[in-house]
């Protein structure tokens, strides 16, 4: 029945495929109680007790931190759309959709409200001690946001995790329009007459930066570090497949080989939704610059974002996730912005990047003790602003700096975004501070230090989890059953099915459910 579910087949197909298979096992059908009425109900009841089993053998112990990701899609019971709230929580070793379940509306007391019920009925309302969701203003609000509403009805503080995935699409979006200007129109012209254009283009015959002095000469610095980067990065499991794509197209760019060979996909969507489209076709309209006709303002504005995206963009991206070291890229970032060559292209991700950073706050500046990337000299000066440099009495959620003044954060360290408040984290999440007592040169030997760095680890800063359950959800999507209640076990039973068996290959799929 799981698997029925998890192939999106209807009672009715179901039931040819199931007498089919009784009748190729010279099982007399007429023996069985097959028909569309009775699979129907045998695959309700087996959703609804699996659903119930899940519920009850999920035991929430531990810090979890809590996603949503709310989305207009289609209804299940007509064609019209309506507000879906995905609700998904993770911790250590765990990951678990709750629901999805219909809203009223998309504003931040309704969201706020569902994902209260949900965690009050999975009996995890007591143990979410941080919040991943996109900063916009439903979520965000000071007054009547999801965040600031939701620690009302826990009648507690959260600590904010905001999706570094969604700050660095803003980002994005902002330096592509820097160079093509906003429109209110739906789709991104240039990529609309390049999709159009695809059928003409020979894809044997494209262009590197090797065939372009300008850009060659921009990037030789960073060419061999970039395309080294991208190709470790390839060997790793993406989600997405759109996220191995940009790697493979760098690299392409850089005048590389990915692993795959070298092949291109057909252009995709085009609409401002789709922000990696931003990143993929300014890529492919560079390779192909020569078959394309490009004006000199669109090709000035092509080479431009394919240079942000190599020098910047990539890494920073694909190194997001990393929960440990977002406070330390984050600066790092602002201090390479100050050091790229176009002025006005750093000015625009600058004054966009200082609304969004989260993580150089008093307490989510913590997560900075376990990265590695920090030399030990640093970390032993964190430890001391730990202890002496006095906090603000009231502690701020959202870090923010008037974009005049931001080039004072680019002359600073780890260490001053650190006081005294920045114990809070270790306390929320049940870490013992005695290694800060320790030389930071033994902490990777002391189990307290390990057991903190495996805590910060599984926390999730990117909000990749709630897509996920999005994606579910359109995937599922009045394919099955039009019963509210029924829907919310199929997602359960499919979820629980794709984790179980995330493949086809016959290992996987030999495995006893």
């Amino acid at each position: 029945m799981a698997v029925l579910d998890r192939a999106k087949v209807s009672n009715r197909d179901a039931t040819r495929i199931v007498n089919a298979a009784a009748k190729s096992m010279n099982i007399d059908i007429n023996s069985l109680t097959s028909s569309r009425t009775s699979i129907q109900r045998t695959r309700q009841k087996v959703r609804e007790q699996t659903a119930t089993r899940l519920k009850d053998q999920f035991v929430g112990t531990g810090a979890y931190v809590v996603h949503w990701d709310g989305k207009i899609l289609p209804n299940i019971t007509n064609k019209e759309s309506v507000d879906r709230l995905p609700i998904i929580v993770s911790g250590l070793c765990k990951e678990k959709l709750l629901g999805v379940p219909k809203l009223a509306s998309g504003t931040g007391i309704q969201q706020a409200t569902a994902v209260h019920n949900m965690l009050e009925e999975w009996g995890l309302a007591s143990t979410i001690q941080a919040m991943c969701f996109d900063t916009t203003s439903s979520n965000t609000g000071s007054a009547n946001g999801t965040c600031v509403i939701l620690e009302g009805l826990l009648q507690r503080d959260l600590l904010y995790l905001p999706c570094r995935h969604h700050i660095y699409e803003i980002i994005l979006r902002a330096v592509f329009e820097s160079y093509f200007g906003a429109t209110s129109a739906p789709n991104v012209l240039i990529f609309d007459r390049f999709k159009k254009a695809w059928l003409k283009i020979n894809t044997s015959e494209f262009s590197t930066i090797e065939q372009d002095r300008e850009m060659l000469t921009a990037l030789e610095n960073d060419s061999e570090e970039v395309q080294s980067f991208c190709l470790t990065q390839l060997q790793q499991t993406h989600s997405r497949e759109d996220y191995r794509e940009l790697l493979e197209l760098v690299v392409i760019f850089l005048a590389g080989c990915p692993q795959r060979g070298i092949h291109f996909r057909a252009p995709g969507p085009v609409h401002h939704a789709r922000w990696m489209a931003k990143a993929i076709y300014c890529l492919k309209i560079f390779l192909f610059k020569e078959q394309f006709l490009l004006t000199a303002h669109e090709l000035k504005g092509i080479n431009g974002m394919c240079l942000f995206i190599t020098r910047l963009y990539v890494k920073a991206w694909f190194v997001a996730p990393l929960s440990l070291a977002a406070p330390y890229n984050d600066l790092n970032f602002i201090k390479s912005l100050y050091s790229y060559e176009n002025e006005a292209v750093a000015l625009t991700a600058r004054n966009k990047l200082a609304s969004h950073l989260w993580y150089l706050g008093e307490e989510q500046a913590a997560l900075a003790f376990f990265d590695p990337a920090i030399p030990l000299e640093k970390k032993k000066q964190m430890v001391q602003s730990l202890k002496t440099q006095e906090g603000k009495a009231e502690l701020c959620k959202r870090f923010q700096v008037p974009p005049r003044l931001l080039h004072e954060l680019a002359k600073k360290d780890m260490a001053d975004f650190i006081t005294v408040n920045s114990a809070r984290f270790f306390a929320r999440f049940g870490i013992s501070t005695e290694f800060l007592d320790a030389d930071p040169c033994t902490w990777d030997s002391r189990e307290d230090y390990e057991y903190g760095r495996k805590v910060v680890t599984s926390l999730r800063v990117v909000n990749d989890t709630a897509e996920r359950g999005v994606a579910l959800m359109e995937q599922l999507s009045s394919h099955l059953t039009k019963n509210e209640e029924q829907f919310q076990y199929v997602l359960q039973v499919v979820e629980d099915y794709r984790q179980r068996f995330p493949s086809v290959s016959k290992s996987t799929l030999a495995q006893s459910y």
